[in-house]
């Protein structure tokens, strides 16, 4: 049975299709991104139903520590790493290193482990993941500052140059 827009208004319209879609998530009906989730849940699902039969995603390598440390103590070494531990929002340097190292993790196990391929698209998965971790409030704060700076660095090792980076930072928020 399809609702009409005569007997109830957009809103409402809008409203019962995105219960209809997350009834499985009923507490995301509120929450002021619905209406993106769930364009993006019908798109995962496009994807997942044209893989071929028996489809398996190889497991997923964690980051070893070493390794995080690495792309970690480059970042902060960096320029943009350095006007970034120089604001006055990072005094504490344990923090920041701290707030980098949830991102570059976070990107890895989102990225397929390349937490350097920051895109317009992978920057709003990745802010949305780690702003659903569980940092505190005041970290979270920070967040935006830690990727606006880490996506130019990212880019630059890329060889990306500028191609993408200014919407690569807009879509960061």
């Amino acid at each position: 049975m399809s609702l009409s827009l005569r007997w109830v208004g957009k809103e409402e319209h809008e409203r019962v299709g995105r219960v209809r879609a997350l009834g499985f998530a009923p507490a995301l009906m509120d929450h002021p991104d619905a209406a993106k989730i769930v364009s993006r849940l019908r798109l995962i699902a496009h994807y997942v139903d044209t893989l071929p039969e028996g489809f398996e995603l190889p497991e997923r390598e964690p980051l070893a520590d070493d390794e995080r440390d690495v792309i970690v103590n480059a970042f902060l070494e960096s320029s943009h790493g350095q006007v970034l531990a120089e604001s006055p929002e990072f005094s504490d340097d344990a923090v920041l290193r701290d707030l980098v190292a949830t991102v570059v993790v976070t990107a890895h196990d989102l990225l397929n482990g390349q937490p350097l391929r920051l895109t317009p698209q992978s920057i709003e998965l990745l802010s949305m993941a780690v702003r659903g971790g569980d940092l505190d409030d005041e970290r979270l704060t920070l967040v935006p500052l830690v990727l606006r700076a880490f996506v130019p660095y990212a880019h630059e090792r890329n060889g990306w140059g500028d191609r993408y980076l200014a919407d690569t930072l807009l879509a960061i928020g």
